[in-house]
């Protein structure tokens, strides 16, 4: 089945840190100091300079901080993503959670 053309939620971006990084995980493994939970603070640290291209991926803060921020995905007429969104205006709500993925039959 592939998803209906149009914007659909599909979930949230838990944030304990004020920054969310996006990326392709495989370009973590060329960073070791990613690797080591203790240099956790310092890894934050380094991301001052935001928003902004870093390990791979990009990087920003985000409005409020720490939360749960809704995610969405937006898809063309063949089912293809063109778009992925996250809002950093407000809180996941359940009204978001009413969008979800619709696929053709």
């Amino acid at each position: 089945m592939t998803p209906k053309k149009g914007r659909f939620f599909v979930g949230s971006i838990g944030v304990d840190a004020g920054l969310v990084w996006l990326g392709d995980p495989c370009y973590i493994k060329d960073h070791p100091e990613l690797h080591d939970q203790s240099k956790w603070q310092d890894f934050c640290m380094n991301m001052r300079d935001l928003p902004g291209e870093k390990y791979g991926g990009v990087v920003t803060h985000t409005n409020f901080g720490d939360g749960e921020y809704p995610c969405y995905v937006s898809f063309d007429s063949d089912g293809s993503p063109t778009k992925l969104e996250v809002i950093f205006t407000r809180m996941t709500s359940d009204r978001d959670e009413e969008k979800g993925i619709e696929y053709n039959d």
